[in-house]
């Protein structure tokens, strides 16, 4: 892999960790209080942020892997903000209803709004490997 591939995947993680931390720590986290639904006990009182990292790095490294397939060598931001929204759409409402169809986590608000918010986060996410992508198509 490139210098360029592995810089993608360190911001990548940079934006999904603390967007993620900035939107559900502390923007909506009142929201998504107010929106659970009926299971009980089943969020932890003390998150494990060494899994969580794992998890976002992991994201990052897929997506970049994803992002550099599809393209083709194409860089374009609009282009990587729809290849990222486009992963927010299955993530956030795909999985999302799914999960609201067989759990009882939270309402349909709560994942309405994380559905959008995944496709703003993935969006950028997807914009922002382009980017970088880009500056190494000029490199060569």
């Amino acid at each position: 892999m490139s210098v360029f591939r592995y810089l993608a995947i360190f911001v990548i993680f940079l934006i999904i960790f603390f967007g993620n931390y900035l939107f559900y720590g502390v923007l909506s986290a009142e929201f998504f209080e107010n929106h659970v639904g009926t299971a009980t006990n089943v969020q932890k009182e003390d998150v494990d942020m060494t899994f969580i990292a794992l998890g976002s790095l992991i994201q990052a490294w897929i997506l970049t892997i994803l992002y550099t397939q599809w393209s083709k060598g194409k860089h374009q931001l609009m282009k990587g903000f729809l290849f990222g929204g486009t992963v927010g759409i299955f993530t956030g409402f795909g999985m999302g209803f799914v999960m609201y169809g067989t759990t009882n986590l939270f309402d349909l608000n709560a994942y309405l709004v994380d559905g959008i918010w995944q496709v703003v986060i993935y969006g950028i996410a997807g914009a922002a490997i382009s980017a970088i992508m880009n500056r190494s198509k000029a490199k060569e």
